[in-house]
Parts: C-alpha cells; sequence; structure tokens
C-alpha cells in the first residue's frame, strides 16, 4: 500500500458509513486506516531485498562469509588459486588434505568446481584434480567432468590423471574407449612431427598401462590399437604396445579365436594387420 490522499481517506469513509448505514450501531465496524510506506527499491548482493515470489530466479542464498569455517574459507582460496597457476608443494598438499577429508560431492560444491573449471584445474593442477574426480565419481554429474576430459587437448597431465582414475575407481567402459580413440584421433591428426611423436609415444605408454592393469578390453579395442601401432612403427614405444598385444594374445586361446573371428569380419583390417604388413612396418623391432 502507498500514502493515501486526504480526499481518498474521506472518500473511503463515506463509503463506509453509507455501508452501515442500515445496521445498528452495536454491530457496527469501525477500522481506522493505517498509513504504509513502499518498500525502496534496491538491489544489492550482500543486502536483503523484497523477494516477489513471481520470480524465483532473481532470487539466490547468499551465505554470510562470517558463518563459514575459517578452514574451508581458506581452502575455497587454494582452490581459485589452483585453477589459475600451480601451486606450491605446501598448498597443493594442504588443499588435498581438505579435499580427503570432507564429504563426497559437499566438499567440492564449497570449493566451487564445476566442469568448466577442471579443464584448467587439469593443467596447472593434475594432482588436485585426480581427488576432485575421486570425490565426484558417484555424483550425478560426473558425466559432465568426463566430457570434459575426453574433449580435452591431449597433454601429460590429462592422459597422467585419466591413468591414474583408472587405478583408483572403476570408470565407465564407454568414456575409457572414448577417450583411447581421442587420444588416436589427435595423434593421427598432429602436422608437427615433432609434437606427434611425443604425443604418441605418451598415448602408448598410456596404453600399455591400461592394458597391463585389465582396465579396457582388447577384443573390443584391438583393430583400433593395432593399426596405431602399424601407423607409427618407426617410434619404439608404437613397437612395444605391439609386442603386448601379441603377447596377450598368444596367451589367451579365448582372444586369440575371439580376434581371429573379429579380423575376418573386417576385410580392411585383415589386410593391414597380416603378417607380412606387420613385418614391412616393424622389420627387426618386433
Amino acid at each position: 500500500m502507498s500514502v493515501g490522499e486526504p480526499g481518498e481517506t474521506n472518500q473511503a469513509n463515506t463509503n463506509n458509513q453509507e455501508q452501515n448505514g442500515d445496521i445498528p450501531l452495536a454491530f457496527q465496524v469501525f477500522r481506522p486506516n493505517f498509513v504504509t510506506f513502499a518498500p525502496p527499491v534496491h538491489y544489492a548482493r550482500d543486502e536483503v531485498v523484497f523477494m516477489v515470489p513471481l520470480e524465483p530466479s532473481f532470487h539466490s542464498v547468499i551465505l554470510d562469509p562470517l558463518e563459514q569455517k575459517e578452514e574451508e574459507t581458506e581452502a575455497r582460496q587454494l582452490m581459485n588459486l589452483a585453477i589459475r597457476e600451480t601451486l606450491s608443494i605446501e598448498k597443493r598438499e594442504s588443499l588435498i588434505n581438505e579435499i580427503k577429508k570432507g564429504r563426497k560431492v559437499v566438499i567440492v560444491n564449497q570449493l566451487g568446481i564445476t566442469p568448466e573449471k577442471l579443464a584448467l584445474l587439469v593443467e596447472n593442477n593434475p594432482n588436485i584434480a585426480l581427488e576432485v574426480l575421486i570425490k565426484l565419481v558417484d555424483s550425478p554429474d560426473i558425466t559432465e567432468y568426463f566430457a570434459v576430459l575426453v574433449n580435452m587437448e591431449m597433454s601429460v597431465h590429462v592422459l597422467e590423471v585419466v591413468n591414474r582414475l583408472t587405478l583408483t575407481v572403476d570408470l565407465p567402459k564407454e568414456f575409457l574407449h572414448l577417450f583411447i580413440s581421442n587420444c588416436i584421433s589427435t595423434c593421427e591428426g598432429f602436422q608437427d612431427k615433432y609434437l606427434q611423436s611425443r604425443l604418441v609415444r605418451l598415448s602408448c605408454v598410456f596404453l600399455q598401462s591400461l592394458i597391463r592393469n585389465r582396465s579396457i578390453d582388447i577384443e573390443e579395442l584391438y583393430i583400433e590399437i593395432m593399426t596405431f601401432c602399424v601407423e607409427f612403427s618407426r617410434i619404439r614405444e608404437a613397437a612395444a604396445l605391439y609386442r603386448l598385444m601379441k603377447q596377450l594374445e598368444s596367451e589367451d586361446c579365448a582372444l586369440q579365436q575371439a580376434l581371429t573371428k573379429k579380423l575376418e569380419g573386417c576385410p580392411v583390417a585383415q589386410q593391414q594387420l597380416s603378417e607380412a604388413a606387420l613385418a614391412r612396418s616393424f622389420g627387426s623391432k618386433i
């Protein structure tokens, strides 16, 4: 309500008198006119505003920083710093301890981690990114973080985070296969030969680690990985990856039969991976 004008007040009283004219005095109701002022229009993040129920998206919950624990405030400051730059060993260990001792999703939400910030955190502080992902692995939003990893530009830190993640938690098979396919396609698309060779070596070491730890299904990725080894046969790590694949194949008769059947259904791959083609590609390196 707003401040009423004198004329409006007199008119309201007159209307009341007309309405109550036929009612006995004992049963009539007389109410004073209360004058109220409209709230000031004021928008400020740290101050109370009058809420409009029809516009809930305009309002957000604001926590009083004085009520937060000092450790949480310091941890959030460290996390914001970790996204921008590489932390010192002391600060990194302090933040990792805060993440480990906190509850799973709650501590990560308090630190302000989002999928958009994960890529920067992986490149600047992969150890911290690993702990964050371990905390979020049971979260319904983990697929968004996995999507960030898959779409990131391949680097040592990305491979390190995914490799250590496979040793700690059970990752979805679809994510691992998509990540490996992205590694292979990234290697094939590099124009700079030096950077290409470096990334191929890193990818081969990464794949060897996954294969030895039984983190991936060799049968499903056999053709893709072996073709990758043939394409980069000049690189020593590719030859080592090829030998590991052939060793596992020779030790498992069921796997060997399944791979033979798989190659029969793919004539192009069968030609590329024939004994003569492999001998020409690897020569004495195998």
